[in-house]
């Protein structure tokens, strides 16, 4: 009779436990609230920012401040972190980077891909575009520096 005394703690035990975790894999963390999801990662979304001056300059500050330690300076994927990373991070100059469509990076630097993290918990939707602003010069800025 002990013995059942002892088995019907652990029993109890292990049933709350496999109940909490049960509960705690049918919730979700909510959305963030910067967070848009265009869905189809090659849809083509307008950026609702022109390409100005202004929106280029706020992209490359942020640009600076959260993309170049992969990234690097001009684009070219060889930020201090791709050093000593076991992944090459993409290369923003080249053109398989520059055709992809507006709504494709946005989704990129919202949602992230691969070794790339999620921005869009961080950033605002303005933010986004205005890198993708910037991002669209890298190709033409490293092309004038090559001559």
């Amino acid at each position: 009779m002990s013995a059942r005394l002892h088995l019907r703690p652990a029993v109890l035990a292990g049933a709350i436990v496999g109940a909490l975790a049960i509960a705690a894999a049918c919730v979700s963390a909510p959305t963030p609230v910067n967070s848009q999801k265009i869905g189809n990662p090659t849809a083509v979304a307008v950026n609702p920012y022109p390409g100005d001056g202004a929106s280029i300059n706020r992209g490359a500050l942020l640009f600076g401040r959260y993309c170049t330690a992969c990234h690097g300076d001009t684009g070219r994927g060889n930020g201090p972190e791709a050093r000593t990373a076991n992944f090459r991070p993409a290369d923003l100059t080249r053109s398989q980077m520059q055709t992809k469509s507006d709504g494709n990076l946005f989704t990129t630097i919202t949602d992230g891909r691969g070794y790339m993290p999620s921005w869009g918990h961080l950033l605002s939707e303005q933010q986004r575009w205005d890198l993708i602003n910037y991002i669209r010069t890298l190709a033409k800025s490293n092309a004038a520096a090559a001559k």
